[in-house]
C-alpha cells in the first residue's frame, strides 16, 4: 500500500458489477469499496482530501457493512435468537459492541423477533418428534429467554403423548431395542418409553 501524503485525494470509481457501490481510489490505489449510501452518510465525495480520520471512518463502515451482510445471510437461511446470532458473529471475530448495535437494529427493522423465532424452532423440533423437555432444552441452549420458551411450548399443537404415538407408528419393523434408543434420544420419559416398547414386544410375541 502506498504511503499516504498530506495532498492525497480520494476519487470514487463506480463498481461495474454493482452500481450501488464505488471503489475508493487514493493516489491511484484502490483502498476499499463502499456503498453510495455509506459514502453519503460519511460525507465522502470525489476529490475530497484523504485524511487518517476519514480512512478510519471508512474502514469502520466497511466492517459494519460486512457484518450486516453476514447477519442477513444467516437470517435468510433461518431465524436466530438474538443471543445465538450474537454468539455466532462474535465467534467469527466481530466486536461485541458492534454486534449488539447491529442486533438492536435488526430487531427494530423486523428482521429478528425472538418470540417468533422460538415458536418456529419449537414447532420444527416437534415435527421431528422431539419431546417438550428436549425442545425446551434446545431453546435454552440457543439463548432464548424463559418468556419466549414458555410461549413457544404453549403454542405447540401436539402433546408428548401424541408425538410418542406417532413415532412408534412410524417405526415400522424397527427392533424394540432400536426404537427404545430413538425415543429416549427424542427426550421422552423413560417410563413412558419402556411401557410403549413392552407393548410392542408383547404384540411381537403374541402374549
Amino acid at each position: 500500500m502506498k504511503t499516504r501524503t498530506a495532498r492525497s485525494i480520494v476519487n470514487l470509481m463506480a463498481v461495474k458489477t454493482n452500481p450501488q457501490c464505488v471503489h475508493l481510489i487514493v493516489d491511484g490505489e484502490r483502498r476499499m469499496q463502499l456503498t453510495r449510501i455509506a459514502c453519503a452518510e460519511l460525507d465522502i465525495h470525489d476529490g475530497d482530501r484523504w485524511t487518517i480520520a476519514l480512512e478510519r471512518r471508512a474502514m469502520a463502515r466497511v466492517a459494519e457493512d460486512a457484518l450486516r451482510q453476514r447477519a442477513m445471510r444467516m437470517l435468510g437461511q433461518r431465524d436466530y435468537a438474538s443471543a445465538e446470532l450474537r454468539a455466532h458473529l462474535v465467534g467469527s471475530g466481530a466486536a461485541a459492541s458492534l454486534c449488539d448495535t447491529l442486533i438492536k437494529e435488526l430487531n427494530r427493522a423486523g428482521w429478528m423477533d425472538d418470540g417468533r423465532a422460538a415458536r418456529q424452532r419449537a414447532a420444527a423440533l416437534a415435527q421431528r418428534g422431539w419431546s417438550v423437555a428436549r425442545i425446551e432444552s434446545a431453546l435454552e441452549v440457543a439463548g432464548y429467554i424463559t418468556k419466549h420458551i414458555r410461549a413457544a411450548l404453549a403454542a405447540l399443537e401436539t402433546s408428548d403423548r401424541a408425538r410418542l404415538a406417532a413415532m412408534i407408528e412410524a417405526s415400522g419393523s424397527m427392533s424394540p431395542a432400536r426404537l427404545y434408543r430413538r425415543l429416549i434420544a427424542a427426550g421422552f420419559d423413560p417410563d413412558d418409553v419402556e411401557s410403549a416398547v413392552d407393548r410392542i414386544k408383547g404384540s411381537l410375541t403374541g402374549s
